[in-house]
């Protein structure tokens, strides 16, 4: 995402993800499972841009994409651990009522960002997550030793 996003005439700051608190973090997490597009997978013959368009789609058909995508935006002057939950309300309600064509095309590209985002970051996870051989498990999974 571009660095400031400007929408219905008010200006955004795009969240730095690297400096994300874990309320926010977890409010991201909440709102992809609740669009669904964590559930969005890629089909045999899929080309990336058929998989996104897909992701895109189900954003969209979610009725939230206004919500995840305020998600990702702070009213300029505010830093990542100033959000709060009722700030990106308060930011979604103002996305959702965006009403000139410029907006809604700002919009469908956030929201094309946003799913190219969860798919970039869903396939560094993949990517990092341990293997275990059958029947071994972590270190969360195992029980502890310590008396209770």
């Amino acid at each position: 995402m571009t660095s400031t996003v400007t929408l219905g005439g008010r200006e955004f700051r795009v969240v730095d993800m690297g400096r994300r608190t874990v309320l926010l973090d977890h409010y991201l997490m909440r709102l992809i499972r609740a669009t669904g597009i964590d559930r969005v997978m890629p089909m045999d013959g899929d080309g990336a841009d058929t998989y996104l368009a897909r992701l895109q789609s189900a954003l969209i058909d979610s009725g939230r994409a206004h919500e995840l995508i305020a998600g990702y935006l702070l009213p300029v002057g505010m830093t990542e651990r100033e959000w709060t939950p009722d700030i990106a309300r308060e930011v979604a309600r103002h996305v959702a009522l965006c009403d000139t064509e410029a907006d809604r095309e700002q919009v469908m590209t956030l929201a094309l960002e946003v799913s190219i985002g969860f798919f970039r970051r869903a396939l560094r996870s993949l990517n990092s997550f341990p293997s275990f051989l059958p029947g071994e498990r972590s270190a969360i999974e195992r029980p502890s030793t310590a008396a209770h």
